[in-house]
Parts: C-alpha cells; sequence; structure tokens
C-alpha cells in the first residue's frame, strides 16, 4: 500500500565522503549531498542513473546544512564555521540573439569596409518616393459611402 522502499542509494566510491545533510533539487531530478568532513564539498547526483554530475568544491569547512531553490538553480550551504555560501549558476548566453536572430557576437573589433554606392542617395528614386507621398495625401478619403466588399 503506502509502504516506502528504498529506490536508489548515493555515495562517493572514491572518497568515501561522509554526508552531513542531503536535499533534492526544485523539479527533484538531481540529489544533492554536502560533504561532513574538512572540505566543503557539495555532490549533485542524478537521479535516475544515480552518476555523479558534478561537485562544487568551495572552503575549508565542513558542510552543516543545503537547500536547493525550487525556482531558480541556485544551491545554498551552510558552514561550521557560521558561513552560509550561495552557488550559482554563471549564465554567459547571447541575448543579442532575440533582436536579431542572425546576430553573431565577435571577440574583437573589426573594420568595416563600406562598397562604394553603399551609402550613396539615388536622386530620382528619392524625388519618386516623395512624389508617392504627396499623392497619398493629396488623396481625398470618402468616410461617409458604405460599399459592400464581397
Amino acid at each position: 500500500d503506502g509502504e516506502l522502499i528504498l529506490a536508489k542509494t548515493f555515495r562517493d566510491i572514491v572518497n568515501t565522503t561522509r554526508w552531513n545533510r542531503a536535499c533534492f533539487s526544485g523539479n527533484a531530478d538531481y540529489v544533492v549531498g554536502g560533504s561532513s568532513g574538512v572540505g566543503h564539498k557539495i555532490y549533485i547526483w542524478n537521479r535516475q542513473f544515480g552518476s555523479i554530475e558534478q561537485i562544487l568544491e568551495g572552503f575549508n569547512d565542513c558542510v552543516t546544512d543545503i537547500c536547493w531553490n525550487s525556482l531558480r538553480p541556485m544551491i545554498s550551504s551552510c558552514s561550521s564555521t557560521g558561513n552560509v555560501y550561495v552557488w550559482d549558476k554563471l549564465w554567459t548566453e547571447n541575448y543579442w540573439g532575440c533582436y536579431a536572430p542572425d546576430f553573431t557576437e565577435l571577440e574583437d573589433n573589426i573594420e568595416y569596409q563600406e562598397l562604394e554606392n553603399e551609402f550613396d542617395v539615388d536622386r530620382e528614386e528619392e524625388e519618386q518616393v516623395k512624389k508617392h507621398r504627396l499623392e497619398d495625401e493629396n488623396e481625398i478619403i470618402d468616410l461617409r459611402t458604405i460599399e459592400r466588399l464581397l
């Protein structure tokens, strides 16, 4: 019925680390464990496969408590010296792509080579545009007549 069974065991086989605290990620896809020994180490396991995804190494004090933010990829950990550490994901995304999909970010400035006629003004084309604008402005619009469109 409602009996709990052991689903999986997580451990550091190489270092045989002892744990002070453990918790789930916000979506329960990961399990996080804080080491009790010297060295502030936080292990992150993939819950489904049991594999270590990442080890966060900090300072020379043991982890006394740990918590994963349920809304953002952030972990906070408390140490035996009274410090609280916040681990956050480093974002290096290119936000300019949402404005121009073909935008590519450059590492260094490059000198742009202007074509001979790239920014030249075509006088004839400019005159035609002005003429069309004047015609559009002078057009009389009938707002009272109702015409049925099929």
